[in-house]
């Protein structure tokens, strides 16, 4: 990508181990170390619009990501690919 923007591609976590916070502890790692490499960068994020999806898009919403775009059924008719943004520090 560029300097100072970065994709992030997956965040997982066991079903067995979820709602334990190790997603946000994952995430607050990484911006950790974007803020040591490159402060005021941006993470984009990539998921699906459909309603089986609704945990992650909660998630990115609760770690300070906003919807920046949504393009239309991009995987299928009435699945959206929405798109998250987060800038790290300054």
């Amino acid at each position: 990508m560029t300097r100072f923007a970065f994709d992030l591609y997956w965040v997982a976590v066991d079903p067995a181990h979820q709602k334990k916070g190790i997603g946000r502890i994952l995430e607050e790692k990484m911006c950790s170390a974007l803020l040591e490499q490159s402060p005021g960068a941006v993470v984009r994020v990539e998921t699906a619009g459909r309603d089986d999806y609704l945990g992650q898009r909660h998630f990115y919403l609760a770690t300070g990501y906003r919807e920046c775009g949504r393009i239309p059924d991009f995987y299928s008719e009435g699945d959206d690919l929405v798109l998250y943004c987060k800038k790290i520090g300054k």
